[in-house]
């Protein structure tokens, strides 16, 4: 497992779907403005809201 993998699995996982704080993880992360964060990992969010 690489890196990115796991600041992949913690960021969607971890999160995204337990806390579902689009600021908060993309300030945890380091991207410059939340619309990062959901350009890379909002396809959890929108799996999640389909169960």
């Amino acid at each position: 497992m690489r890196f990115h993998d796991l600041r992949h699995y913690n960021a969607s996982a971890m999160l995204l779907l337990t806390n579902g704080d689009v600021q908060y993880v993309s300030r945890r992360l380091g991207h410059s403005r939340p619309s990062i964060t959901l350009d890379v990992y909002g396809h959890v969010l929108v799996h999640q809201s389909r169960k």
